[in-house]
Order: C-alpha cells, then structure tokens, then sequence
C-alpha cells in the first residue's frame, strides 16, 4: 500500500466514525470533529499542504483518541480510533523508508502512555 491509500482508507474511517457517532449517539461533535480533522488530511492528498503535514495531524489524533481512551477506559470509539490511528502512522513510516524527525517525539509518548496504564 502506498501512503496515499493508507492516508485516504484512514480518512473514510475517520469520517465514518464520526457519521456513526451522529447515528448511534446523537453526537454532532463527532462528526464536526471527524470532518474537520479530515479536511486537513484531504488538503495534504492533495498536496494543497504538504504531505508531510499529515503525519503531525495523525500525531495530534493519537493523543487525542489516547486521552480519550485513557479517560473512558472503553475500546469503542477512543481505543479503536486509538489503534487505527497508530496502524496509519506506521504504515506512512514504513512507506516513508526514513525516520522522521518526530521520531524521538512519538516515542516519548508512547512510553509516556504505557506508564500512563
């Protein structure tokens, strides 16, 4: 796969998330979230901003879905988004064959979140 597809399945799942938030919970927050974060994506596809941006916007979603996974202690929807977002962040490192220069940022999270528990 290339980090084109990662980066577009993970916005359709990410938009989808929010459309069921609306559906099942009643929650305009979740899509009005899901869409903006989105938009930004699509702009890096694009290449209206740089695709590089991208992998700082997944990095943000990370924390986000991390905290909220963190607080509720519930897998739906925080820890799901928690580990799709985590699967498209490796799948944009992997495709990019080089370390980024937040590399030492991102693991520093995660060991931050693994003490967290």
């Amino acid at each position: 796969m290339t980090a084109h597809v990662i980066l577009w399945v993970y916005i359709g799942l990410l938009v989808g998330g929010g459309i069921m938030g609306l559906v099942k919970g009643g929650s305009k927050i979740s899509l009005i979230t899901s869409v903006a974060f989105a938009i930004p994506l699509i702009l890096c596809e694009f290449n209206v901003l740089r695709f590089d941006l991208a992998k700082w916007i997944l990095l943000a979603l990370f924390v986000v879905f991390a905290w909220r996974f963190s607080k509720s202690k519930k897998f739906m929807p925080g820890g799901l988004l928690l580990v799709l977002t985590l699967a498209a962040l490796a799948g944009l490192w992997i495709e990019s064959k080089r370390l980024w220069p937040g590399g030492p940022l991102l693991s520093l999270i995660l060991a931050g979140l693994w003490f967290v528990n």
